[in-house]
């Protein structure tokens, strides 16, 4: 089954690349998009540095409206989505 990780960043996460990194390196190939209601050049470099897409919440709010807008906004078809929590590094 084909799935997406949606990784919700804020500012500039000392441990975004590294979620990034962990998840490029699962053995099942995997669909990578940020999700931010903090858009920064930060982000956005990284983003661009492993060619991922970044999607704004506008609406701005918190973690749990960043989660929301990542799970129900994005059209991905019948992708399933996971989530990547950054507080835990996503190192496991």
């Amino acid at each position: 089954m084909k799935h997406t990780f949606a990784i919700c960043a804020y500012k500039a996460s000392p441990y975004l690349e590294a979620c990034i990194r962990s998840l490029l390196a699962q053995t099942v190939p995997s669909d990578i998009i940020l999700c931010t209601s903090t858009p920064n050049d930060y982000i956005y470099q990284v983003a661009d540095k492993y060619q991922i897409d970044v999607y704004v919440n506008e609406a701005g709010g918190n973690i749990s409206a960043d989660w929301n807008f990542a799970y129900r906004d994005k059209d991905v078809g019948s992708a399933f989505w996971q989530s990547c929590n950054l507080s835990k590094l996503c190192l496991q």
